[in-house]
């Protein structure tokens, strides 16, 4: 209550109190980021390209370095990761490693020990990211949290954050033997003739889910001639380990999850006619991948 432009003793008192209340607390917080020096700032992760089949983690030249600075009251110091965001898309932080000077990598889904109460020199911590990261593009952010053994934070020392770039990365391979044709020996008059090799296709991609559209072209005689090509009509596509196959007047038309490795293996079957030459005809497979 304000009595004549002055304030009532009570709440005086109240605000003093509260004043005090608000110093003690920023004061210990303070108190608490002096005790440790950290240095080496964030932690960033760049996959420009799909990691090997044995390559099983992503290393950053980034390190953290830690050290107690003089007459500070310690206590063990560990970190822990967040999980890291891109919108929806998430790594989750079990995906995250931390190397110390006291343990090999560790995951930092759980406290891992960064620097001892009774250490008396500086720390270095080195990071590796698992491979499977990159099966999601996107810029991805989380943090490091200072914690005690029990994951309980610590005051006075801020996230430090963790950046993981990952770009996107689509190929498709495709396995047809050195020139790509396809190869029909039609040597015994019109009939069914199944190609002398199969089509292995591989599709990688990260971004999204994909979509592969298979066509033909004509099937010519390699030899100079006039006898007629082999259409669309005549050609059949069967996906290995299916007993349908795909007339390619109509296309077949192929689908598969981002973040995955995808295998097939088409195998070409032609019907010559009357008007076919009896020889060897070659063509092509028309692919379009698109997501």
């Amino acid at each position: 209550m304000q009595v004549n432009g002055q304030l009532h003793p009570k709440l005086k008192r109240v605000s003093l109190v509260c004043t005090l209340i608000l110093i003690m607390a920023f004061s210990g917080a303070v108190e608490a980021a002096k005790e440790v020096k950290i240095s080496g700032g964030a932690i960033n992760f760049h996959i420009k390209t799909k990691p090997s089949p044995d390559e099983q983690y992503i290393y950053t030249t980034d390190v953290l370095t830690l050290e107690w600075k003089d007459k500070a009251d310690r206590e063990n110091i560990y970190f822990e990761a967040t999980e890291l965001f891109d919108g929806e898309a998430m790594l989750p932080p079990e995906s995250i490693e931390a190397a110390t000077s006291y343990s090999g990598y560790q995951r930092l889904d759980t406290p891992i020990l960064f620097l001892k109460a009774d250490e008396n020199k500086e720390v270095e911590v080195s990071f590796r990211l698992s491979s499977e990261a990159w099966s999601k593009a996107g810029n991805f952010h989380g943090s490091l949290i200072a914690t005690d053994q029990k994951g309980n934070a610590i005051a006075g020392i801020g996230p430090i954050n963790i950046h993981a770039h990952v770009h996107k990365y689509t190929c498709l391979d495709v396995d047809a033997g050195e020139d790509g044709m396809i190869v029909v020996d039609a040597d015994r008059g019109p009939g069914m003739y199944e190609a002398e090799r199969k089509i292995g296709l591989t599709v990688t991609t990260n971004t999204q889910p994909w979509i592969l559209a298979i066509s033909s072209e004509y099937l010519r005689l390699s030899s100079e001639s006039d006898s007629s090509p082999i259409p669309p009509e005549n050609i059949w596509v069967r996906l290995d380990g299916s007993g349908e196959e795909a007339n390619m007047a109509e296309g077949l038309v192929l689908s598969g999850p981002a973040g995955k490795v995808t295998r097939h293996e088409l195998a070409v079957k032609v019907k010559t006619e009357l008007e076919h030459i009896s020889g060897i005809y070659k063509g092509k497979l028309k692919l379009t991948l698109s997501e």
